[in-house]
């Protein structure tokens, strides 16, 4: 989970604050949602991350679900009880992010 809020961008698993970065690396302006790992030596901010090493390294990514809620900064056992709710409701998708125009590019090549 991320939040962004005021000058900072904190990265979470499982609830655990891995890393922050400053606002240097917080979004300025709309961007798409892309799915990738954050678990970088360090951020382009200059911060260190939660990985400090050259090595190759290589993720399996599993993800089941995407919540996103603006304008509020919420617990991950606050999303965690969102989410449970939803999917106790047999809620598979909702999408209430108003669509920009023009639209954005999509630059992950698909």
């Amino acid at each position: 989970m991320l939040t962004v809020k005021g000058n900072k961008v904190n990265y979470y698993v499982d609830g655990e604050l891995l890393a922050s970065h400053s606002d240097k690396v917080a979004p300025e302006v709309p961007m798409p949602m892309n799915f990738n790992l954050w678990f970088m030596p360090k951020g382009a901010d200059g911060s260190k991350g939660p990985v400090d090493s050259k090595e190759l390294r290589q993720y399996q990514e599993d993800i089941d679900w995407v919540f996103h809620q603006a304008d509020l900064a919420l617990t991950t056992a606050q999303v965690e009880t969102l989410v449970k709710n939803m999917r106790a409701d047999n809620v598979s998708f909702i999408d209430q992010v108003k669509p920009l125009s023009p639209a954005l590019p999509s630059l992950c090549g698909l």
